[in-house]
């Protein structure tokens, strides 16, 4: 704090926090909904699925008995699963359940990658757009909640 009581840098750290987080955050969205019209699974051949096609056609992989993969099907939650965290990030509630859609994110990335090799198919532009979203999306702090609950900060460095 200055002698008359104001305090000094807030807004160039709140202009800072903003940059490096919410922009992130905004530019992740417009990654991710950028990647529904690109070319993304390669089907060796067959043609090329853009993000609407491959997404409807993961999230229903179950369902249609048809599917290459069940594993699919974890490709296909993670865009409702992406929706409701960003829904419920932008309302600034429900930390404990950011956190538990993040990492469930995580989580179902690399079966989606499994469930591409098994069957044998190629990522396009489009996939890799559609991952780079949702890593910008996701708020590395939102998966630190837990242990902030135990009061240790992964982000905060204890001095030497």
């Amino acid at each position: 704090m200055s002698p008359d009581g104001t305090q000094v840098g807030v807004p160039l750290l709140r202009a800072s926090r903003f940059l490096t987080g919410d922009a992130l955050f905004y530019v992740g969205i417009g990654i991710f909904v950028v990647s529904f019209f690109l070319p993304a699974v390669n089907l060796n051949g067959l043609g090329v699925l853009d993000g609407f096609a491959c997404a409807w056609l993961s999230f229903f992989a179950l369902q249609d008995g048809k599917s290459v993969s069940t594993l699919a099907c974890f490709g296909g939650l993670i865009n409702p699963i992406a929706i409701t965290y960003v829904v419920l990030r932008i309302l600034g509630r429900a930390p404990r359940v950011r956190s538990a859609l993040a990492t469930t994110i995580l989580f179902f990335i690399p079966i989606t990658w499994l469930s591409l090799a098994l069957a044998s198919y190629r990522i396009e532009v489009g996939h890799i757009a559609w991952i780079t979203g949702i890593l910008l999306m996701i708020s590395w702090p939102d998966l630190g909640y837990f242990s902030r609950l135990r009061g240790v900060n992964p982000g905060v460095r204890t001095g030497v």
